[in-house]
C-alpha cells in the first residue's frame, strides 16, 4: 500500500527542504547579496530568473542550492 504524503512531501523531504531553504536565506544575507544581484550573477552561468521568481522559488523551497553555491 503507498501511504499519501501530499503536496509537503515526505517528513524528511519537508526537513531537507526547509534546512536548505533556511541556509540559502543565511547566506544571502550574510554575503549581502540581493535577489536581484543573485539573479545577475545566475544569468552569467545561463541560468535566468528574475528577481520576483527567485523570491518565490526560495520561499517555496524549490531553488536548487547547487545554483547558489556556484554563483
Amino acid at each position: 500500500m503507498r501511504r499519501g504524503y501530499g503536496r509537503q512531501g515526505r517528513p524528511a523531504d519537508r526537513r531537507i527542504r526547509d534546512e536548505s531553504q533556511e541556509l540559502l536565506k543565511s547566506e544571502l544575507k550574510r554575503k549581502g547579496v540581493t535577489y536581484a544581484q543573485l539573479a545577475e550573477k545566475l544569468a552569467t552561468m545561463d541560468i535566468h530568473e528574475t528577481e520576483r521568481n527567485l523570491n518565490n522559488k526560495i520561499s517555496g523551497g524549490a531553488l536548487a542550492l547547487r545554483s547558489y553555491f556556484n554563483a
